[in-house]
């Protein structure tokens, strides 16, 4: 298992794992894609997020139904998605105390 690298003074790391200094390349070439509807789900360790676009026609506003056009699904494993909750978390905690 690969974790990344966090720096001096941090514990050692596990038998089976390998630390790695990992760096990020400008992202602003990276597509960006909006979404206004989200699914998770799961299986065998796996986490699936898949990011949808919901704009209702006149027809669905009548109805009150709809279909949500998927944009992307993503797969993470369990201890990814458990990193990505805490820092989803964090980001949102920040974002909130600086809206007061």
């Amino acid at each position: 298992m690969v974790k990344p690298y966090k720096g001096k003074g941090k514990k050692s790391p596990a038998k089976d794992e390998i630390d790695i200094k990992l760096a990020w390349p400008p992202v602003q070439d990276t597509p960006t894609f909006y979404a206004n509807q989200m699914l998770i789900t799961h299986a065998l360790g796996e986490f699936y997020l898949i990011f949808g676009e919901f704009v209702p026609s006149a027809a669905e506003l009548k109805n009150k139904t709809g279909v949500v056009r998927p944009i992307v699904k993503i797969a993470m494993t369990t201890e990814m998605m458990q990193r990505a909750q805490k820092a989803i978390n964090s980001n949102v905690e920040k974002w909130l105390k600086r809206q007061s």
